[in-house]
């Protein structure tokens, strides 16, 4: 009987030790899940936010080599001051040059916000 009594024990803890396990290992799964989500949002989102800023960066230089000859243009028409043809291409590259920095700056912030509210987002859909 006393044997039947320690297998029967023996039994039981192997049961709930088997069952601890199972639960931790489905927690630690969607842990690591969540964790490869964030991993994989947060490039994408840099990414996204660099092309943003060197596409604005693109469309200032354009600007700037455009700012010349709309000066001039002026300048001809008596619209503007002869002076405008060489500090308008300097004004605009400067401002050009400032936004591309600060936008460069805010990108690993925007990005991680970006990626925070996306990730709470899919925790939201896959608890439903």
């Amino acid at each position: 009987m006393k044997k039947i009594t320690s297998v029967m024990v023996i039994l039981m803890v192997l049961c709930a030790m088997v069952s601890v396990a199972s639960a931790a290992e489905k927690s630690i799964g969607e842990v690591s899940k969540k964790a490869a989500k964030a991993t994989v949002n947060y490039p994408v989102n840099v990414v996204n936010k660099s092309v943003n800023v060197v596409g604005k960066a693109v469309y200032g230089t354009t600007e700037t080599a455009v700012s010349s000859i709309k000066a001039f243009w002026r300048s001809i028409i008596g619209k503007g001051s002869p002076k405008e043809i060489v500090t308008a291409p300097i004004n605009k590259g400067g401002e050009t040059i400032k936004d591309a920095a600060v936008e460069t700056v805010k990108i690993p912030y925007e990005a991680g916000k970006k990626t925070v509210s996306q990730n709470q987002g899919q925790e939201k859909i896959t608890s439903k």
